[in-house]
Formats: C-alpha cells, sequence, structure tokens
C-alpha cells in the first residue's frame, strides 16, 4: 500500500517553488530560455497569487497582473524562472549580452517571515539589494476578510504597498 502511495505521491518544494512527482502536471516544463543563462525553467506562481490586483498611493494608480510563470506591472512584464545558483557565482560580472537577454527575467525563491511565506523577486543578475518580495494576506474590510497581496522590500521586508482584488 505504501509503495503504493508513494508512486502517485508529489513534494511541493516551497524554497524552491518546484513541483515533483510522478503525477506532477508541470514536471518538465520548460520554455525557450530554459537552459540558457543558467535558467532552471519557469517559476510556478502560487494560486493565492495569480490574478489582477490593484493599488492606489497618493492618487498614483498601479496595476499588477500575476500568472502562472510571469508578472506584468503596470505594463512591464516580468518572466520569473528558478535560477542556477553556481551560474549566478560564475557570472557576477555579466557581459552586456547576459543583462540585455535577461532583462526581463526575475529569480524567484521563498522565504518565511512575518508569520508567512513571501515570495522574493530579484533581477537576474542583481548582486546588491533584496529584490521585491509578496504575500497573499486577510485584510477586514468594512467587517469582511478580503485577501490582499503586501509587497515588500528591502532589508527588512518593509511594507511599501497594499494591492485589493479590485479598484473599490
Amino acid at each position: 500500500l505504501v509503495n503504493d502511495l508513494a508512486k502517485n505521491a508529489q513534494v511541493v518544494d516551497k524554497s524552491g517553488g518546484a513541483i515533483s512527482g510522478s503525477s506532477s502536471s508541470s514536471a518538465g516544463h520548460s520554455d525557450s530560455a530554459t537552459g540558457q543563462y543558467g535558467n532552471k525553467g519557469p517559476f510556478e506562481v502560487p494560486g493565492d497569487m495569480l490574478g489582477t490586483w490593484y493599488s492606489a498611493d497618493n492618487d498614483d494608480d498601479s496595476t499588477m497582473t500575476i500568472s502562472d510563470h510571469a508578472m506584468v506591472i503596470d505594463g512591464d512584464d516580468l518572466k520569473l524562472y528558478h535560477q542556477d545558483a553556481q551560474y549566478a557565482r560564475d557570472n557576477e560580472q555579466p557581459s552586456d549580452e547576459q543583462v540585455s537577454a535577461t532583462k526581463d527575467w526575475g529569480r524567484t525563491q521563498f522565504f518565511h517571515d512575518d508569520g508567512g511565506t513571501w515570495l522574493n523577486v530579484q533581477g537576474w543578475f542583481q548582486g546588491a539589494g533584496d529584490g521585491t518580495s509578496y504575500m497573499v494576506k486577510t485584510e477586514n474590510i468594512d467587517g469582511k476578510p478580503v485577501k490582499v497581496l503586501v509587497v515588500g522590500e528591502g532589508a527588512e521586508n518593509w511594507v511599501t504597498a497594499v494591492y485589493y482584488p479590485t479598484k473599490a
């Protein structure tokens, strides 16, 4: 019985976002960038982050759309991938060609802080800085629980924006 169950088991690795197992539909998923510039394949965004999110700060509206492997933030596309850590170490001084080819790529990872799991996104060859992190939380709005997308930045992961599921 245990052997039969193990054949269909899948492991969700929250530290790197990979899903493995014989029944996983994303196993082996790749795109034309996989294998290039240390790209280990598309990153699978958690389901609760998917969709279009809205924020407004000082009359500056912002829209973010998150799909399975990408983000569009105010019209700027960012494809999310797993990066080979050794490739990053070996290319601390990337060429202009490398930077140009990966300008719309984000390297991704998860980390745990503030009672939850954050999705951290950094530039492909980013050396300094902590990138931008995202986590879905529940906020009480007019007495009702509403899922919001919290954005954190900096060494202490300071909240810089909150996105809502509707413009209202």
